[in-house]
């Protein structure tokens, strides 16, 4: 169903921002786009880029949640924000009772200045998210947050640094959280991406109530996906996701869907299984150069890692699985 576009709504989110808030795929939105005209954004600039409105982002985000309670997303492409709020309200008296439904919400703790605050007088407006704790300075942040069992942090910074980066990962470590979300009021293009490559979304201040409550469950969400960094640099390797039976029975479902994503993918995850395996074999036999075997091979695997959590993604919305 084509959003009906208010004239006073600006498009002023592009896709990589609208994946982000509502975790969604950027593919997925455009797969969606096409098949189903779930939004129909603006384009804009020379390239054509999708610019989408809040009130797409708010639709999608709807969307996202029924499809990950298991409703077809061909069966929603049609209904609109109201009946799509009306059938995520009776899934959840149908199928969750209160504790269930409280467990369920994202445990938040914040660290900063000014967002403490401004969270707490927004409570209301924040259904989807729990927040545990507030601080405002880190070393009282420091020795109480991990007691919180926090699953995301949500951390303020005037300005975003290289160096920030550290004190993001170190935090994350500290507390046991799954993953972060930063807020900050200027930071240059080059670092911001540093954050995003790293795993953590950033929302550049003013972020309102609903654009930092998606943030932070779409942050618990993607913590099990994102590679680390520092995972890579420690030349730890992360566990194969499919056998190579279960690659083999995807690719061959492939003349069934419409999309040939999974055989290619399944292709990719193959040739960085066996330089995964090549990398490992020249590591063991050639000691002089360990170092530089060991980074390809870590590097290797989490990019393997990567492409196994976008493989299973899109099974899920293709419809099957690899059993």
């Amino acid at each position: 169903m084509t959003t009906k576009r208010d004239p006073e709504t600006q498009p002023t989110y592009s896709i990589g921002v609208v994946s982000r808030l509502t975790g969604i795929n950027p593919e997925t939105l455009r797969v969606w786009e096409r098949r189903y005209q779930m939004a129909v954004p603006a384009r804009s600039g020379a390239r054509k880029s999708r610019f989408y409105s809040q009130q797409d982002v708010d639709r999608l985000a709807l969307v996202k949640a029924l499809v990950d309670a298991g409703h077809p997303v061909s069966s929603l492409a049609r209904l609109s924000a109201n009946e799509l709020r009306s059938r995520i309200e009776a899934s959840s008296a149908r199928t969750l009772p209160v504790a269930k439904r409280r467990a369920a919400l994202c445990r938040v703790v914040v660290l900063g200045d000014a967002l403490p605050t401004r969270l707490v007088a927004q409570k209301a407006e924040l259904s989807g998210i729990e927040i545990v704790g507030v601080f405002r300075a880190a070393s009282e942040f420091e020795k109480k947050a991990k007691a919180l069992a926090p699953e995301v942090l949500l951390l303020e910074y005037s300005t975003l640094q290289p160096e920030t980066l550290a004190h993001v990962s170190r935090h994350v470590a500290a507390t046991g959280a799954r993953h972060a979300v930063v807020i900050f009021g200027f930071g240059a293009k080059a670092t911001v991406k540093q954050f995003e490559r790293a795993g953590v979304l950033c929302l550049q201040a003013p972020s309102n109530a609903s654009e930092i409550e998606r943030a932070c469950v779409v942050a618990r969400g993607l913590a099990a996906d994102v590679a680390d960094e520092t995972q890579v640099r420690s030349g730890a390797i992360p566990p194969r996701r499919f056998t190579g039976d279960q690659l083999a029975r995807i690719a061959a479902r492939v003349p069934a869907v419409k999309c040939e994503c999974p055989h290619h993918l399944v292709s990719l995850i193959n040739s960085l299984v066996a330089f995964e395996l090549y990398s490992s074999e020249c590591e063991n036999l050639n000691p002089e150069d360990r170092q530089i075997h060991a980074l390809l091979h870590a590097t290797t695997a989490s990019g393997r890692a990567l492409l196994e959590s976008a493989l299973a993604k899109l099974i899920e919305f293709e419809g099957f699985t690899a059993e």
